[in-house]
């Protein structure tokens, strides 16, 4: 072809990318096959996301009862938690019944040992320490039978130990019906002209164009 064709076409390979050009390095793959995720820490995911592994047909199953004879209302919940010496309290999994009674749930074989927090969630916002609550005093060893039996008497005012709320095990959830609304000191954008960790202008101004108190012109002005 003419030289100059042959510059064109030379130009073109140049801009093309690699196939595999801008494509991140895969996720690695979790034990089940699917996308690979990091165990969800204690009060850093939302709950809906701490689920025991589908255990299929090989899984055992845990059955008790929720008692409570107070009178506060609200959602009832149990939390499975495992602890590792000193660490805070992992949530590995969660279960919300429609009341009182006897549950059982699912879990995989072998999965060991996990304490469980009973709790009557007043606001919808997690475990607060004002929730009734009732917590396993030993672990409960997941092997490979079934496990029956576990009582969890939920009473007003609870000794959690460790496993409380405030004790690293059961924060409130940020951002959950009825939750704390989010604070400027947790991470949200300063307003316009407002420097970071700044006071509310007093009298509620609004800042002006130039960022300084409404009313007052700016400089040179």
């Amino acid at each position: 072809p003419p030289f100059s064709a042959l510059i064109g076409l030379l130009l073109v390979a140049a801009g093309c990318p690699e196939p595999d050009a801008g494509v991140g390095p895969a996720t690695p793959a979790g034990p089940d096959g699917g996308p690979g995720t990091a165990a969800p820490e204690r009060g850093a995911t939302n709950p809906d996301e701490a689920r025991f592994k589908d255990p299929g047909p090989d899984g055992v199953t845990l059955r008790g009862t929720f008692t409570y004879n107070g009178e506060k209302t609200g959602r009832y919940r149990l939390d499975f938690l495992q602890k590792e010496g000193n660490q805070p309290p992992r949530l590995v999994n969660t279960v919300e019944l429609e009341a009182p009674g006897p549950w059982e749930v699912r879990a995989p074989k072998d999965f060991g040992p996990v304490y469980i927090v009973a709790f009557v969630d007043q606001a919808g916002d997690g475990p607060s320490p004002d929730d009734p609550a009732a917590r396993t005093e030993k672990p409960v060893e997941i092997g490979a039978t079934d496990v029956d039996g576990i009582a969890l008497e939920v009473v007003d005012d609870p000794e959690l130990g460790d496993l409380g709320p405030g004790a690293g095990g059961h924060p409130p959830e940020p951002g959950a019906e009825g939750g704390p609304a989010p604070r400027p000191e947790d991470g949200q954008p300063p307003a316009p002209g407002e420097a970071p960790g700044a006071p509310a202008q007093p009298g509620g101004a609004e800042p002006g164009a130039s960022g300084q108190p409404g009313g007052a012109p700016p400089a040179g002005g």
